[in-house]
């Protein structure tokens, strides 16, 4: 990505430069949104390391997380940053907290309470109550990140109520069987993640340089849609042509490449995407 913004830097809206690779190592957010990547990697490197060679469990990595979480908000109340190191210190916790739960989570006696109507009918005030706070302070201090860096325990109760309603729609609408299509969006996730950008700046440049369209709204619908399915059809082509060494280091099965078979999307998705088989 970060090579395609250097040489196509006339129609991007932001320019980059050769000596902008080294951020994605020490600093990653300088250049988007790979510092996700960069910080899922090191956590999870992290995470088995205490695990496994020193046999830390759920409760002792929690508790990890929460002195991890206190540094960096401590770091950042004295005006101290250390580029990818703080992010690190900042969501290891929540990768402590999703191992913590996640035995409960697939355990089928409590899948009832997970995929409660009234569940949702308690998270979503408190939900819109949240973020509303949360938005309005951080427009009052004109910073997308104030509440963030400068609220860490109000910030946790954000991050944590949006997991929670989150899990609780998707329980739910497993539970009911419905919007199957969201099932296939979830399951390129990581494919969407890494060729989004790439897509909708294709998109943007398409629309606006070439077929001059006027109006934002439009624009942000199709950006949109081009932003979640070209990176699939993308990714069902790069398949195809045997170029799987993108996404993975070792080959991957058939079974690991296709839908579940309880996933039925329309007639030209199947067409499409061609759920039922890997040619």
């Amino acid at each position: 990505q970060l090579s395609l913004q250097i040489i196509f830097n006339n129609y991007t809206n932001v320019g980059y430069q050769a000596s902008d690779y080294l951020w994605l190592l020490i600093d990653p957010r300088r250049t988007g949104q790979f510092w996700y990547l960069n910080t899922l990697f090191f956590v999870g490197m992290l995470y088995s390391i205490f695990k496994i060679k020193l046999n830390f469990n759920t409760r002792q990595q929690l508790v990890l997380g929460l002195f991890m979480y206190g540094t960096v908000a401590l770091l950042r109340s004295e005006g101290l940053y250390f580029g990818f190191i703080m992010d690190i210190l900042q969501y290891y916790l929540f990768f402590a907290i999703g191992d913590l739960i996640s035995n409960r989570l697939k355990d089928q006696r409590f899948q009832r309470y997970y995929a409660s109507k009234y569940v949702l009918a308690m998270l979503i005030p408190v939900f819109i109550f949240i973020q509303y706070y949360f938005t309005d302070i951080n427009l009052s201090h004109k910073s997308h990140y104030f509440v963030e860096h400068h609220m860490p325990v109000f910030y946790l109760v954000v991050a944590l109520t949006g997991c929670a309603l989150s899990m609780n729609i998707s329980f739910l609408l497993a539970r009911l069987n419905k919007m199957g299509f969201l099932k296939i969006v979830g399951f390129h996730s990581i494919h969407i993640y890494c060729m989004q950008i790439i897509m909708m700046s294709m998109a943007r440049m398409v629309l606006v340089k070439f077929l001059h369209v006027p109006s934002v709204p439009l624009l942000v619908i199709l950006m949109l849609i081009t932003g979640i399915f070209l990176p699939i059809i993308a990714y069902k082509f790069l398949m195809r042509v045997n170029a799987w060494w993108l996404f993975s280091l070792k080959k991957p099965t058939a079974q690991t490449v296709l839908q579940p078979a309880y996933i039925n999307p329309t007639q030209t998705l199947k067409e499409w995407f061609n759920w039922n088989r890997l040619r």
